[in-house]
């Protein structure tokens, strides 16, 4: 396995000291890194891993990426200042100054609206919770950005995820990070593993707090600025207030998804929504005079069914369907496919608990329990095939140990086997939650007896 612990810190009588940088990042056998170019955000994460990687003595340059144009905004969200980027660019040039390294900047603006922003919105209209982060990583930073890098004379690229990669003769693979509370594997599992292999995450074996303490002890420009959480082009605006910016309420589309709160119990209609792209499963919907916190659990039509607590049985499934699944090794992995099974975990949201979890090779008969909306089938363009009894490894049932929290179409469920990340599926259907199932049930008792 390649050594990737590269630095840390320690408090010694009250003052702190950088304990050297450890060994050098370990490219695959029988390549040798000549320059590196690191990806630099303004942020202290990246900057603190242009830092060790100088220090190991590889001849660096830093690569400023610019993928939103605050100018290009539109309505209410263009007078409203949130993305820091005129800041986080005079960071960047301040932290490469310090450094005494090259900057080179490059636009995907474009690139950004076409691969990532508008197929989201799209993912919106369809009733869906698309996660651009994921899609940003695949299309744009470890793609579009990795080829860039080349072009200008790096052999790799450096960039201050918290992941850790292993190169095996077999190939490269992902893995988690040491800080689980900032381990970003999740975000980067939909990427192509090919693209791995010239890659560096310097701060994989690291803690946040380590991180932290090394940008203090070199005194750079980020050592004590705020880390930016959620997306960058939305900051700290309201996400509904955003979008709608973008997805017109005169749209016939949007029309049609107006209707109302219901809750799913007693039928009582609470009041009217400005439609269903706005509610994600497991989002509280705020409705004026209710006794409750309510939570979307399940979108009928124009209707979105509200339940009383997030603990509500409505909220948890114990399957899902998932599907094309992503394999960073590229292929589909051997048990799986021998048996058409395979235990492994999984994870349903960014910093959301990994679980245990057996996925099963879909058959004919499994679809029949995911009828999947059509709008997801033409988002995702699916055509299920007419499968034999032995299924097809296209569609994937995650069967969870314990009931999941919000399973919520479009998001993304990331598979792993203990350290290591397998890869990703876009979860299309949620199975019957335990409510759900609690009622057949006793509708099938009532009908037995």
């Amino acid at each position: 396995m390649a050594a990737l612990i590269v630095a840390s810190s320690l408090l010694r009588g009250g003052r702190l000291t950088c304990v050297g940088v450890g060994r050098r990042l370990a490219p695959p056998a029988g390549v040798r890194y000549k320059t590196i170019a690191v990806a630099l955000s303004g942020g202290v994460d990246s900057s603190v891993a242009a830092l060790l990687l100088k220090r190991q003595g590889h001849r660096i340059f830093g690569i400023y990426m610019r993928n939103w144009e605050e100018e290009e905004e539109k309505g209410e969200n263009k007078r409203l200042k949130h993305c820091s980027s005129a800041q986080d660019l005079l960071d960047v040039k301040s932290t490469c100054k310090q450094l005494g390294i090259e900057l080179k900047q490059v636009s995907f603006v474009k690139e950004y609206w076409t691969e990532v922003f508008e197929p989201m919105l799209a993912g919106y209209l369809s009733d869906l919770t698309p996660n651009p982060d994921v899609a940003c990583n695949r299309q744009i930073k470890f793609n579009l950005l990795l080829e860039h890098a080349f072009k200008l004379g790096a052999d790799c690229l450096a960039t201050g995820h918290y992941a850790r990669l292993q190169h095996d003769s077999d190939g490269t693979k992902l893995l988690r990070a040491k800080d689980r509370t900032k381990d970003q594997a999740y975000f980067l599992s939909n990427v192509d593993g090919k693209s791995f292999s010239r890659v560096l995450f310097p701060l994989g074996d690291l803690l946040k707090s380590e991180v932290r303490n090394i940008a203090l002890e070199a005194d750079l420009p980020s050592a004590r600025k705020r880390e930016s959480m959620g997306l960058c082009f939305i900051g700290k605006r309201d996400f509904e207030d955003f979008i709608s910016d973008y997805i017109s309420e005169e749209d016939p589309e949007v029309q049609s998804k107006i209707g109302h709160f219901v809750d799913l119990e007693t039928g009582q209609v609470y009041g009217a929504h400005k439609g269903t792209h706005l509610y994600t499963i497991g989002k509280r919907a705020r409705i004026g005079g209710a006794s409750t916190k309510l939570y979307v659990c399940e979108k009928r039509g124009s209707d979105i069914m509200v339940v009383g607590g997030n603990k509500h049985d409505a909220l948890f499934s114990t399957t899902c369907l998932v599907g094309p699944p992503h394999w960073i090794s590229g292929k589909v992995p051997e048990e799986l496919s021998a048996r058409k099974e395979l235990s492994c975990q999984c994870q349903l949201r960014n910093l959301g608990d990994v679980v245990d979890c057996r996925l099963r090779v879909v058959s004919k008969g499994d679809l029949k329990r995911y009828p999947l909306p059509e709008k997801t089938r033409k988002f995702y363009n699916l055509s299920l095939p007419e499968l034999d009894g032995g299924g097809d490894e296209r569609m994937i049932e995650v069967c969870f140990t314990e009931p999941q929290y919000a399973v919520a179409p479009g998001q993304v469920c990331t598979f792993y086997q203990g350290e290591i990340c397998l890869g990703c599926g876009i979860m299309l259907k949620s199975g019957p939650s335990l409510w759900a199932q609690r009622k057949e049930q006793a509708a099938e008792s009532s009908l037995g007896s």
